[in-house]
C-alpha cells in the first residue's frame, strides 16, 4: 500500500459510509461490472453542512465483516467501492459505498445483530445462552449487552449519533413511503422477565429494544431478519442521513478484557447457563 492509499485510508476511516439497499450478492455483481455508479450518483453528502452532492470513484477500499449462515457466523475481508462528494473550493469527503445488511462501524452485519438480540429480548435468553445458540464468530456476550443497549437508547431516541438517522424520522419516513404502520406496535407495552435486568434503565431499554423488532416485523413480515430488511428500505429512501446506533450504552454495565486492537472477541467455550 503506497502513501496516497494510506491518506485514502484514513480518509474513509473518518467519514461516515453510504449503504445502499442493494444485497451483498448484487453489489458484488455491480462492482465488478463498473454499474455501481448510478446508485450513488447525485446523492447527499451525509457530512452535516455539506450541501454537495456524491460520486462514485475508481478508487476501492477493505473492510472486516462477519455475516449470518444458518446458526454459524463467519468472518470475511471484503472489498467496497469508495466515493466522494463534489465540494469546490473546501475539503472533500471521502465515502465507503456498503451493501444492504452493512452498517458504519460494525464489523457485525445487521443480519447478525438482529438475530442474537432477539434470542434474547423475543425469546428469554441469557446472554450467554443467546450467544451460545451460534457457532463460529459468535459475539461475545457482553458485546451482545452494549447491542441491546444501544438498540433500545436508539427506538427510545437517546444518545443517537450525530449523522444518523433518528427512530421517530425512520418511522416518519416509512410511513411516507406506505409501509405499515410500526409505531403502534413499538408502543405496546413489552414485558422483560425480571431475572433479565438489576436495573429499571436496564429493562426500558431491553424493552424498547424488543418494541423495535416487533415494529419491524410489521414492516417486514415475510422475511428472516425484518429489522435489517427495514434498514435496508431505509437506505432506499431519499435521506441523508442512514440508521446507526451506538453498540455501547451506560446502564448495568458489563465490563471484560479485551485482546490486541482488531482481534475479534467470540462467545467463551465454556458458559453458564
Amino acid at each position: 500500500m503506497g502513501p496516497g492509499e494510506n491518506t485514502l485510508a484514513l480518509l474513509v476511516n473518518k467519514a461516515i459510509s453510504i449503504v445502499l439497499s442493494i444485497s451483498y450478492a448484487t453489489y458484488g455483481e455491480r462492482l465488478a461490472q463498473g454499474t455501481l455508479g448510478p446508485l450513488v450518483a447525485d446523492r447527499p453528502c451525509p457530512v452535516r453542512g455539506c450541501r454537495s452532492r456524491l460520486a462514485l470513484t475508481g478508487k476501492k477500499a477493505e473492510r472486516g465483516a462477519v455475516f449470518p449462515e444458518g446458526r454459524s457466523f463467519h468472518y470475511d475481508r471484503i472489498v467496497v467501492a469508495v466515493a466522494r462528494c463534489r465540494a469546490s473550493g473546501g475539503k472533500r469527503h471521502w465515502h465507503r459505498v456498503l451493501p444492504a445488511g452493512l452498517s458504519h462501524g460494525k464489523v457485525f452485519a445487521v443480519f447478525c445483530v438482529e438475530a442474537v438480540v432477539s434470542e434474547c429480548v423475543r425469546k428469554n435468553r441469557s446472554l450467554r445462552g443467546a450467544v451460545g445458540v451460534f457457532d463460529g464468530e459468535a459475539p461475545h456476550y457482553t458485546t451482545l449487552h452494549g447491542w441491546i443497549g444501544g438498540l433500545g437508547r436508539y427506538a427510545l431516541m437517546r444518545d443517537a449519533p450525530e449523522e444518523g438517522l433518528p427512530f421517530g424520522a425512520l418511522l416518519a419516513q416509512s410511513r411516507r413511503q406506505g409501509l405499515p404502520e410500526a409505531e403502534a406496535i413499538f408502543r405496546k407495552p413489552v414485558r422483560i422477565s425480571p431475572e433479565r435486568y438489576r436495573s429499571e434503565a436496564r429493562r426500558e431499554v431491553m424493552a424498547a429494544a424488543a418494541g423495535l423488532l416487533a415494529a419491524a416485523r410489521a414492516v417486514a413480515p415475510r422475511v428472516p431478519f425484518p429489522f435489517a430488511a427495514w434498514v435496508s428500505r431505509a437506505a432506499g429512501f431519499d435521506l441523508v442521513a442512514p440508521v446507526r446506533w451506538w453498540a455501547r450504552t451506560d446502564g448495568t454495565r458489563i465490563r471484560h478484557r479485551v485482546g490486541p486492537p482488531g482481534t475479534l472477541h467470540s462467545r467463551p467455550k465454556a458458559r453458564s447457563p
